[in-house]
């Protein structure tokens, strides 16, 4: 009887620990997302921000609703035209609104010109933007770059 009850409270606390960071593809049975597929992204933001001349963004945060009617394993990218700026990140998305923060692309880095930033997912092995409320673009001010 013991043993059952340990099982149970490493699955409840690992099902808690996981709903709170990237999901862990290698662990589990695949998620099969039938078509259509519609996601839109409620907001992008990065940490930090503003980003000064020299430094790197962090993490990227995306605020994303889908309107699916269930759970499905989905990946996650940031892009600025051609160049990657987010890695891409597995995540089980939900019904509704949830928030996905995921590392940044070591090497990459704000220049001269504007940075209009695109939200890429991945679900059945295609990738494809999804719609967005406005236009996520970066504008350099005094204080460095910004998306607010």
């Amino acid at each position: 009887m013991r043993r059952v009850g340990w099982a149970l409270m490493v699955a409840i606390i690992g099902a808690v620990w996981g709903s709170a960071f990237p999901f862990d593809a290698a662990s589990a049975p695949p998620v099969s997302c039938a078509p259509p597929h519609r996601l839109s992204i409620l907001d992008l933001g990065m940490i930090p921000d503003p980003v000064r001349q020299g430094q790197r963004i962090q993490l990227w945060t995306v605020k994303l609703r889908s309107d699916w009617n269930g759970e499905c394993l989905t990946s996650l990218e940031v892009r600025d035209r051609d160049q990657l700026a987010g890695k891409r990140t597995q995540y089980l998305i939900k019904p509704g609104e949830g928030r996905y923060t995921f590392q940044a692309e070591p090497g990459y880095s704000f220049q001269v010109r504007d940075h209009c930033f695109a939200v890429l997912v991945n679900v059945g092995n295609t990738w494809t933007p999804i719609d967005a409320a406005k236009a996520f673009c970066a504008r350099r001010g005094p204080s460095g770059w910004s998306l607010k």
